[in-house]
């Protein structure tokens, strides 16, 4: 999830999504999920692999919540003064991507 204005070109870590303040994420890599925001990161406890992954958006509370949507298992929340519009940033190497929207996005990730 973005700030419509973090730049789109480059490979700084200003346009790169969880490394700079306009952007939070989360990412898997090498089989572990971290949740990113302004470079700083947390690892997860995730018992499994998401299949499917949910986002909740609270914006006048500041409240940025990634949830297993599967079981609807808490992964984790952001909390910070939004200031201007969010827009979801999707990506995705080597795998499929479904997108489901009843009132908030959901990710639906499938394995190859």
């Amino acid at each position: 999830v973005a700030y419509e204005r973090i730049p789109r070109k480059g490979g700084d870590s200003a346009c790169l999504m969880g490394l700079n303040s306009m952007s939070w994420c989360l990412r898997k890599y090498e089989n572990k999920y971290r949740a990113w925001h302004d470079k700083q990161s947390t690892e997860l406890k995730v018992g499994e692999h998401l299949r499917r992954i949910g986002v909740g958006l609270d914006y006048d509370a500041g409240v940025l919540i990634f949830y297993n949507a599967d079981n609807n298992q808490h992964l984790h929340t952001f909390y910070a003064r939004f200031s201007q519009p969010l827009h979801v940033d999707l990506s995705v190497w080597n795998e499929f991507l479904t997108i489901e929207s009843v009132n908030e996005v959901t990710v639906v990730y499938t394995p190859t």
